[in-house]
């Protein structure tokens, strides 16, 4: 019988390298595969003249692997678009399709036209919460550091629209308030950066930055939904 007792030590410490280095490769590997974003097969997109100028640069961004269903309607407020996502979100469920990610920025007709309905708010941000996982993008209210060119959107309205949709929000933990774009949209270095003359709707530039913000919002806030519940 051969002795091979002056090897199993070696032997033992590298098998057990070997196998604690498999282990770290495959935690490394599992780690990435959670953290990658992941492009989502379908998101509803709300929003109103804003969202609906970026609709080019939004398919753009998101690509071809997802399917984007638009309820965005130009001069829409919250209390306008309310029927028009609860029949979009109806009709998604009924059909047996899964509700799975949403992104929204509306209130910029509600704040032009001085129409803060708390209550339609609401209702809103209840439906969006049918969800799997939706992120609400706040209003930019000072384009630029100043109030926009076209004096009837009072930018304290804007403030106190966020600040309710703040709450709203912060009462389901499937949805995420982001404030990217508004912060975006406020901290240029002049409004003209992203905007139009109007200081409202976005220019080219605006554009594919909405896009962008959009894209990442989803796929950053919407990574681990299941742990959202």
């Amino acid at each position: 019988m051969v002795d091979g007792g002056d090897d199993d030590g070696p032997r033992a410490k590298r098998r057990m390298l070997w196998v604690v280095g498999g282990v770290a490769v495959a935690m490394v590997a599992f780690i990435v595969y959670l953290m990658w974003p992941r492009t989502p097969e379908h998101v509803l997109v709300v929003g109103d003249s804003v969202t609906f100028m970026s609709w080019e640069a939004l398919t753009d961004e998101f690509g071809p692997g997802t399917a984007l269903e638009a309820v965005a309607r130009p001069g829409f407020t919250s209390t306008d678009l309310l029927p028009l996502v609860a029949e979009a979100i109806d009709s998604r469920a009924d059909s047996g399709e899964k509700l799975d990610r949403a992104v929204f920025l509306v209130g910029y007709n509600d704040v032009w036209n001085e129409e803060l309905d708390d209550d339609r708010l609401a209702e809103m941000v209840e439906l969006s919460a049918r969800y799997e996982c939706a992120v609400w993008l706040t209003l930019p209210a000072r384009p630029g550091g100043s109030e926009p060119a076209i004096g009837t959107f009072n930018p304290d309205l804007a403030d106190e629209w966020n600040e309710r949709l703040a709450d709203l929000v912060g009462e389901h933990r499937n949805l995420h308030l982001v404030d990217d774009w508004a912060e975006a949209i406020d901290g240029a270095p002049d409004p003209a950066t992203y905007l139009e003359d109007d200081g409202i709707h976005p220019n080219g530039p605006g554009q594919d930055l909405l896009a962008r913000t959009m894209y990442e919002a989803v796929t950053n806030s919407c990574r681990f939904p299941e742990f959202s519940r």
